[in-house]
């Protein structure tokens, strides 16, 4: 039932953006904060609460933005404004994919991809020299913090495939860690990454490009730009 409400808040999002997409000839606003010469988007908007319509558009041959897929999705518990680790939110703006990675077999990423093991933790230990922020192997780190630190595959479903997103890409510490694109589990909000379901998931890591955009915002700053 509540994915039911979750779903009927994210439709009237997604009519909206039909709208937009339809009306390309001054372009959608959200385009305009991209990198020049983008021409794939993970489109990530937020619909109240810890709910998101979360879409991919590319450019066709004319130059104009066209929707390959749209889905229901969610974000953190408490919304939108990542500032440090652990606050449960989402961070807002332009990023990108840094990693491809999940705990399934390659599912034929058009992107290189990890399929982890035992051996590999996203790292959350802020001390020198243990790569906050990034996938670790543990034979090579072993002092990391591991309970500081994310053991991927114990985080089953969620982590079956996974896109890292490129928010605090230089690894300050305690900014915040492990900011992902991943599938649903059976939450219906995350610690402050972007989860949809696996059979979109899937879809989204055989479609995604090098040099893909992510853009995550509310609705006025989907509707009005950043």
């Amino acid at each position: 039932m509540k994915i039911l409400v979750a779903m009927l808040a994210v439709l009237a999002l997604c009519a909206r953006c039909t709208s937009a997409v339809a009306a390309e000839s001054t372009g959608p606003a959200w385009a305009r904060a991209l990198p020049a010469g983008t021409s794939q988007v993970v489109l990530v908007e937020a619909a109240g609460g810890s709910n998101a319509w979360v879409s991919i558009h590319e450019r066709d041959e004319s130059g104009e933005w066209v929707r390959i897929m749209g889905t229901y999705g969610f974000i953190g518990k408490r919304g939108l404004g990542k500032e440090r680790e652990g606050d449960m939110r989402t961070p807002v703006g332009v990023f990108h994919f840094t990693r491809a990675f999940g705990i399934a077999e390659n599912p034929g990423c058009a992107i290189p991809y990890v399929r982890v093991g035992p051996e590999h933790y996203w790292s959350g230990d802020v001390r020198p020299g243990m790569h906050y922020n990034e996938m670790v192997d543990i034979r090579d780190l072993p002092g990391l913090n591991r309970q500081a630190s994310e053991h991927i595959i114990d985080y089953v479903p969620q982590y079956e495939y996974c896109l890292n997103i490129s928010y605090n890409e230089d690894g300050t510490p305690g900014k915040g860690s492990a900011i992902f694109l991943h599938c649903t589990g059976t939450n219906e909000y995350t610690a402050g990454c972007v989860a949809i379901p696996k059979d979109k998931m899937r879809l989204v890591m055989q479609r995604v490009r090098s040099g893909c955009a992510v853009v995550i915002g509310s609705q006025k700053q989907i509707e009005t730009g950043f």
